[in-house]
């Protein structure tokens, strides 16, 4: 027997399946559903960053960010694991925006949070484009 999703992680399921179709827009209009439901889940922010990251829009991209680290700020969401892919995520945007030590800086304080392999290689790879700058 299935169990059945709550609304909210069916809406972001559904987002999930168009970004995966690089139908941003429509995954963006999931996300928002699932946070119209559940506005304390850090991570659909984290998507919809994911969103208006692939379509260009970093400054939009960092505000939802922003949004999801607010909820651990105020102490509504204390998961390590969720605040370590939010901080990766800014550090992400940050890199695009080619600001490399802001960039540096929020990947090592996801790593403070969660040692993930993948936000290891990303700050190594920033960490290298910093220095070929250099």
């Amino acid at each position: 027997m299935e169990v059945e999703k709550k609304p909210d992680e069916a809406a972001k399921d559904k987002g999930n399946e168009f970004f995966k179709k690089k139908d941003f827009k429509s995954a963006i209009d999931h996300y928002n559903e699932a946070i119209s439901i559940n506005p304390e889940e850090p991570l659909y922010y984290n998507n919809k960053a994911a969103c208006f990251i692939e379509s260009g829009d970093f400054e939009s991209a960092l505000l939802e960010v922003e949004k999801a680290e607010k909820l651990f700020a105020d102490g509504i969401v204390k998961d390590w694991v969720k605040k370590a892919k939010v901080f990766a995520r800014k550090a992400s945007i940050l890199f695009k925006q080619g600001k490399l030590n802001e960039s540096i800086e929020w990947y090592e304080k996801s790593l403070l949070e969660d040692g993930n392999q993948k936000v290891k290689d990303e700050l190594s790879k920033v960490r290298k484009t910093k220095k070929e700058q250099e």
